[in-house]
């Protein structure tokens, strides 16, 4: 597989990671208000970039680039 795939596919993860550890900060600090409106929206972006990151680590995996 093309080498600069494999690159683009690490920086999208190392993105992706930082993404998750914002949203996770910014659920808590939902869940600690008792704002359930708010965390309910940020756990269904959370879920579905933490799949977008799944999936890019699978890809890689199989891809033998890590």
């Amino acid at each position: 597989m093309d080498k600069s795939y494999i690159e683009e596919l690490k920086t999208g993860i190392t993105q992706l990671q930082s993404e998750l550890a914002h949203q996770q900060t910014a659920i808590a600090v939902a869940r600690d208000e008792g704002d359930t409106k708010e965390y309910t929206k940020l756990m269904s972006t959370f879920l579905a970039t933490q799949r977008q990151y799944l999936k890019f680590c699978s890809e890689l995996e199989e891809l033998g680039g890590e």
